[in-house]
């Protein structure tokens, strides 16, 4: 199912919103080492969404790394609050 969503496997969609569903498919499965370097890779390419650091977060709340869920979010706040 994943390779479903691949880059490139739906042209017109936002790139954000294909590693929103790639991370959700990979968090769903319980692979959470896989959907981390998902969304740090869609970071990578879109610092400033500040939902891709809510969802990491997320991820590292799930694996019980709370320090690090903390850290991103704060920073999905800190996105979320700025002013173009």
């Amino acid at each position: 199912m994943a390779h479903h969503l691949g880059p490139g496997m739906h042209a017109g969609y936002p790139q954000n919103t294909m590693v929103l569903l790639r991370v959700g498919l990979l968090f769903q499965e319980g692979l959470y080492h896989e959907a981390c370097r998902e969304v740090l890779a869609g970071i990578a390419a879109a610092p400033e969404e500040p939902t891709l650091h809510l969802l990491l977060g997320g991820v590292y709340e799930r694996v019980g790394l709370k320090d690090l869920a903390a850290e991103a979010f704060a920073e999905a706040r800190l996105h979320s609050t700025r002013h173009p």
